[in-house]
């Protein structure tokens, strides 16, 4: 499929999309919120998630179609995956699962426990990292 092609139907589906919103923006407008027409707002609501659905599943295909057919310009990307899980694996390894009193009662378990932690872990890790870089860019850019 070519670039021509792709926005034309881009084109199709985001006004359809449109005049659909429009459609249910004027139905609110003209018949109020209190005029009986929940079921409108509801299918709006409906809509509306649907459509960030769909639109986030073709962004991950996108991504995932240049990802295979540019796989050499991709390396640097999947360099940057596997950066963060091993950052995620150190992380989920200096995690406990230990609870404290009343957690259990709250319906946390120690997986959940030991995946929020790994999760604090690596956001430290993270910002530890970006200082870092920040840090020695500056000193790099003294030394220039």
């Amino acid at each position: 499929m070519d670039t021509k092609t792709v926005n034309i139907v881009g084109n199709i589906v985001k006004f359809g999309v449109a005049i659909i919103g429009l459609f249910f923006a004027l139905t609110l407008l003209f018949k109020g919120v209190d005029g009986g027409n929940d079921k409108y707002i509801d299918y709006a609501i409906n809509l509306s998630i649907w459509v960030i659905i769909i639109a986030f599943a073709i962004a991950i295909l996108f991504a995932l179609y240049f990802f295979v057919t540019n796989i050499k310009n991709s390396l640097g990307a999947l360099v940057g995956i596997a950066g963060l899980v091993i950052i995620f694996l150190i992380a989920y390894s200096m995690a406990n699962g230990n609870l404290m009193e009343g957690w259990a009662a709250e319906g946390i378990t120690e997986r959940i426990s030991k995946m929020t932690g790994a999760g604090i872990y690596s956001f430290l890790i993270l910002i530890g990292v970006a200082a870092l870089a920040a840090v020695s860019t500056e000193i790099l850019k003294l030394v220039k």
